[in-house]
């Protein structure tokens, strides 16, 4: 299938000479110089006459791009997602070069513990006469960042700038930005050179603001600018990167500060009032931390009342950062916690080998006190019940810690579910904080069951209200590897570990083993490998004596099937857990439901988990697609089953887009087509829904597209007329596809435009500009084109 390769060349135009009258005014600032990279890609369209193009599952967002067509042009946009895919239409008239950018599909979670799995896009691009010319245009546009000078950036509305700067060992950085126009709105993330966010915040109007931020590793990082403008004058930002030391703070450390400087300006003799945008000033403090036990830093702030309604003062605010812990949204980015005014607290925990900064922003004499204690917190309380209160006060947090030298199951029970919220977390040794929730019931048997891997937590219960009070009781269960014979007993929990695949349906089965007689409640819970619940069952099963041997009391097994083609249970690549938790047991030789219960009773149980496709479909079929069309062939036997399942099992290159046609005989009707892909080890789903979107013809006869992420399995449900011996005959036919690989290097600029790691640009100084009468601003743009070429795989 062809694809767009490249070679780079290199070309430098410096261009602009902006003449200023006698009327200009006098500014002194740094005017960096940027530099454009572009590259360029030309789709090539298949048989069809339709333009397909996958984008793959890596986030951009270093750079501008434009659609490049020669005729009128129509397009859809599949963008995969956790229940199937989004899909969006466009059409555009031609011939133009306009802005837009190809973005993957979703970011997808399957649990607390997962850092989420990206998926791809498809586009498929057309026109009437299939007779065009389509191609992508990329621009990277960078600047150099001086670390401890002010610069100027010209911006263009609606361009992504990056700016860059090298981090050796500096420890904290302040980054101020301010806008020098009004009805603007930017946004900047610092980034470090693994496409890992450090920092972000945004900038509105003409106001100042500034960004605090720890960098992790040496190397070059990236200050990421965009922003759209309401008037169509010339736009400048500025930049000042400082870097800082933080004062450090000991346990038992109290500090009290002010946050000087003020927006609100009152002006010679006359008391003219006016509002002068300014940056707020920054404190930041390094918190001492250890391995052993939470630290506690509590803060409170006071604003001055101002006699005047006029003006909005600046409202404080604080930032708890860390340099070395990071969550995934989307992309990876360093934590960072903003608490406002007046108050609040934060328990922090060594891990690994990071540390933890707090920083106060704000401005107007603000008064802020901070408190840095290591307070005697004691280990989570486990399988008794333990008494909070909190008076006066709403959102008192307390902490316990919760070390664990063996994966295992938990829950929570409480006498009031209103009183306090839970929340736990642990940061891995991959440096990922994995956070939840711990919802609470009042019954055991109503309470969710948490995963937990093993290793260190802070679990936070916070009030609710000025007078919560509670008893709260946890349970916490061991994981056993491998399904088989398990005891558990009543009001306690164990998970039994089982192997999972990414397209295997599962059956699960738990029958009762315990030779009494009792009737047994309890649930039975399906949880993945990353904390999530895929099924959740709640049988009454039993057993009693019949002569010397034990019969089902009623039932005496519970069988749930897992990723059957009605649900989205099923398992990532991995493992499952099921979780056993009895919580009655009754003597049911005086009948069933009679209240002779059984306290502090052992259950037995016999799990199975299986994979139950066998027992699903009539047949599977396999079909290994690669540069062209492969056919499927079955014959539908007779007599039949009324309602059949039939399953394809489909290897094809990543980023195809395929077409898959159907004819059959002794067909009444198609009920259902379901699709599943593995996509990095995750089952993506399409319903059909979803595929009956680009599906054409009739339920005997007809086709349907879809873009190949991965390994697939495709079911067909269908009916049978049962007049005769049948037969479904599939076709599933490769398009050519084009691959977006457009991947313009981030090289590193001098803030005078000299370029390394990427090609050399010519060394120009960064311009200091002093206009006055007849003073001429010279602005630097230095462009560098990497050159295209066609190319096969």
């Amino acid at each position: 299938m062809p694809i767009v390769r490249r070679r780079v060349a290199l070309s430098v135009i410096v261009i602009a000479a902006l003449a200023f009258g006698a009327f200009a005014p006098i500014v002194n600032a740094a005017y960096v110089t940027t530099v454009e990279i572009s590259d360029s890609i030309d789709l090539q369209p298949a048989e069809n006459g339709h333009t397909y193009m996958y984008v793959d599952n890596q986030p951009r967002i270093y750079t501008n791009e434009k659609l490049v067509h020669s005729e009128d042009i129509s397009y859809t946009d599949y963008s995969y997602s956790s229940t199937g895919w989004d899909t969006d239409t466009s059409s555009y008239i031609g011939p133009a070069s306009r802005t837009q950018w190809f973005s993957p599909g979703s970011m997808v979670y399957r649990g607390w513990l997962h850092d989420g799995t990206q998926l791809p896009a498809f586009y498929d691009f057309a026109n009437s006469t299939n007779d065009y010319d389509l191609g992508i245009e990329q621009t990277k546009n960078l600047f150099g960042v001086p670390i401890g000078e002010q610069c100027s950036l010209i911006y263009e509305p609606g361009t992504i700038y990056c700016g860059v700067f090298n981090v050796t060992d500096q420890e904290f950085f302040h980054l101020t930005i301010s806008s020098r126009q009004d009805e603007s709105g930017f946004e900047i993330l610092v980034i470090d050179e693994l496409g890992r966010i450090m920092g972000y915040t945004e900038l509105a109007g003409g106001d100042v603001t500034v960004l605090p931020f720890a960098p992790d590793l040496p190397g070059m990082y990236t200050i990421l600018v965009y922003g759209e403008v309401g008037h169509g004058g010339v736009c400048v930002l500025e930049f000042l990167l400082e870097s800082i030391t933080p004062e450090i703070l000991t346990f038992g450390t109290i500090v009290e500060g002010v946050l000087p400087g003020s927006e609100f300006v009152v002006l010679g003799e006359g008391g003219d009032i006016v509002y002068n945008e300014k940056a707020p000033t920054v404190h930041t403090y390094k918190l001492a931390a250890n391995s052993t036990s939470p630290g506690l830093a509590s803060y409170s702030m006071n604003a001055p009342e101002l006699a005047t309604d006029i003006y909005e003062p600046f409202e404080p605010y604080l930032i708890y950062t860390s340099n070395s812990v990071y969550v995934t949204d989307g992309l990876t980015m360093k934590i960072g916690d903003m608490f406002g005014y007046p108050g609040d607290s934060y328990y922090y925990k060594n891990f690994g080998n990071e540390s933890y900064y707090v920083s106060f922003i704000g401005m107007e004499d603000v008064s802020y006190t901070l408190i840095n204690t290591l307070p005697d917190i004691s280990p989570l309380p486990i399988g008794e019940p333990f008494y909070m209160e909190n008076m006066g006060a709403i959102g008192e947090r307390r902490a316990y810690t919760l070390s664990l030298g063996s994966d295992s199951i938990l829950k929570l029970n409480t006498t009031d579910t209103s009183d306090y919220s839970w929340f736990c977390y642990s940061v891995g040794d991959d440096g990922f904080l994995h956070y939840t929730g711990i919802s609470a019931a009042t019954t055991f048997h109503e309470a969710p069951h948490y995963y937990l891997p093993a290793g260190d937590y802070i679990f936070m219960a916070t009030s609710d209200s000025t007078d919560s009070s509670c008893h709260s009781q946890f349970t916490l269960g061991p994981i056993i590897e491998g399904a088989g014979g398990v005891a558990v007993d009543t009001g306690s929990v164990v998970g039994v570990r089982v192997p999972t695949s990414a397209l295997t349906l599962y059956q699960g089965n738990v029958t009762l083993v315990t030779h009494d007689n009792v009737s047994v409640y309890q649930d039975i819970d399906y949880l993945n490998m990353y904390g999530e619940r895929e099924a959740l069952t709640n049988p009454l099963i039993g057993n009693q004596q019949n002569g010397i041997g034990w019969i089902a009391y009623g039932t005496n097994f519970s069988t749930t099937n897992l990723g059957t083609p009605t649900n989205y249970d099923m398992f990532p690549e991995g493992f499952a857990i099921v979780v056993l938790s009895p919580y009655k047991v009754l003597n049911n030789t005086a009948g069933l439901g009679m209240a002779n219960e059984y306290f502090d009773y052992t259950v037995d149980y016999s799990v199975t988990f299986t994979d139950w496709a066998p027992n699903l479909f009539n047949v599977t079929l396999s079909a290994a697609v690669t540069n062209s069309a492969v056919w499927a062939n079955q014959t539908l036997g007779f007599p039949d089953a009324g309602t059949e399942y039939y399953r394809f099992d489909l290897t094809c290159p990543v980023g195809t887009w395929l077409n898959v046609s159907w004819w059959s005989e002794d067909l009444d009707t198609l009920n259902n087509i379901w699709l599943y892909q593995n996509v990095d080890g995750y089952p993506s789903r399409l319903d059909y829904t979803d595929i009956a979107e680009t599906q054409t013809g009739s339920d005997q006869e007809g086709s349907f597209q879809f873009g190949c992420m991965g390994h697939a399995i495709i079911i067909f449900e269908i009916d049978r007329l049962q007049v005769a011996e049948g037969s479904l005959d599939v076709r599933f036919t490769p398009f050519l596809t084009n691959y977006f690989d457009l991947d313009i290097p981030l090289i590193y600029v001098s803030p005078s435009g000299v370029t390394g790691g990427g090609g050399v640009a010519p060394a120009i100084d960064i311009l200091p500009v002093a206009l006055g009468v007849g003073a001429v601003a010279v602005v630097i743009v230095v462009v560098l084109f990497v050159l295209k070429k066609k190319g096969k795989f």
